[in-house]
């Protein structure tokens, strides 16, 4: 549908993902759309060097999302709209589909992070074994 406008298919296929998703990475569009996964990347590459896309690593793998600050962001958003309204509605639904991720690997004597306490009427701490949060003392 956008594909004589963008150049080509991949494009297509990247800015509708990201558009249906806010952000995905390489492998999972490329399962998505079953095609070639250097051909998905070399267009994640190409829209991030213009500025379009911006990624950042998670873990080993690379995410891609919309550049903020692209100056046409508004227009793009409004053609992708469009594109995406026009497709048939279980097309629509498999991208807009998301994929379970495990949840990132936490120690299990990990350092609690801070917590806020306000509200607490005995000042403890959850994890204070019975320590008076103010005083430190039992």
């Amino acid at each position: 549908m956008l594909e004589p406008l963008l150049g080509s298919l991949n494009a297509e296929r990247c800015l509708l993902f990201i558009f249906a998703r806010e952000e995905g990475y390489a492998s999972e569009m490329a399962k998505l759309f079953q095609t070639d996964l250097f051909g998905i990347q070399r267009q994640l590459e190409k829209l991030e060097a213009g500025g379009v896309l911006e990624s950042h690593k998670v873990g080993r793998t690379r995410t891609y999302r919309f550049n903020r600050e692209y100056p046409f962001l508004i227009e793009l958003r409004a053609l992708l709209a469009k594109a995406f309204r026009a497709y048939p509605p279980g097309e629509r639904d498999r991208l807009r589909a998301t994929t379970t991720q495990p949840p990132p690997f936490k120690h299990p004597h990990q350092i609690p992070g801070p917590l806020e306490i306000s509200g607490s009427r005995t000042g403890r701490l959850p994890w204070s074994c019975g320590r008076d949060a103010s005083t430190g003392s039992a």
